[in-house]
């Protein structure tokens, strides 16, 4: 079932808006398709701009060991993110990957059980400092899926279940960007998808964040 459907699948849902981010920017994402034969994209939202988005070939490997069938798919995608009056461009490279373990697979009854996550390093165009985004899905509402580091600065990378209704859905539709202080950013993967960012940011936080959340974006796209 589509990630972002109901369990009653008979409404599309919308991330409500995470505590702490009531006065954020609200960004809606302009987003093209993007061709799969290497065909290379631009993304906007507000004044930010992620551009040259492209998909390498998704490659797979796996095994048989004896009831048990594995599966690793991995994808490479590259972008480059930068924001008007902000001289400092970012040069993103990440790997999309999932893990699937199918049990006795060619058998009269089969169970399958897996995770999946975004591995990406980004470079100042020009620099050589690396900032780093990890996440593997999975973690429970609240509890860190992963970290964004920032030059030895981390943030923790949380899932967001609640919906614009109140309730809450059974996978993540965004995550959160957040210090042990406060929430500095999110993003709503539903619909076209929506940044969220914390007024009073740097130049320099606002544009890692923008990266980060156009990272986690073309994730959600890809495990739909």
């Amino acid at each position: 079932m589509n990630l972002l459907l109901s369990l009653a699948a008979c409404h599309v849902l919308t991330m409500g808006i995470p505590r702490g981010l009531e006065q954020a920017e609200a960004l809606p994402i302009d987003r093209p398709a993007i061709r799969s034969d290497f065909g290379k994209g631009t993304w906007t939202f507000g004044t930010f701009t992620a551009a040259d988005i492209s998909h390498g070939w998704t490659k797979e490997v796996g095994g048989v060991s004896g009831l048990s069938e594995t599966s690793k798919k991995t994808e490479k995608v590259n972008f480059r993110m930068s924001e008007k009056g902000n001289p400092t461009t970012m040069l993103v490279n990440c790997v999309i990957w999932s893990d699937t373990t199918t049990i006795n697979p060619e058998g009269s009854w089969s169970f399958s059980t897996g995770t999946s996550g975004i591995n990406c390093g980004a470079t100042p165009d020009g620099g050589t400092a690396v900032h780093m985004l990890q996440y593997v899905a999975g973690s429970q509402a609240n509890r860190s899926a992963g970290f964004l580091d920032l030059d030895g600065k981390r943030l923790d990378v949380v899932e967001h279940y609640e919906t614009d209704q109140g309730g809450k859905n059974f996978s993540p539709l965004g995550v959160l960007f957040r210090d042990p202080a406060a929430q500095l950013a999110a993003i709503d993967a539903t619909n076209k998808g929506k940044v969220y960012l914390q007024p009073g940011l740097t130049p320099e936080q606002r544009v890692d964040l923008g990266w980060a959340s156009i990272a986690m974006l073309l994730y959600f796209d890809k495990m739909q």
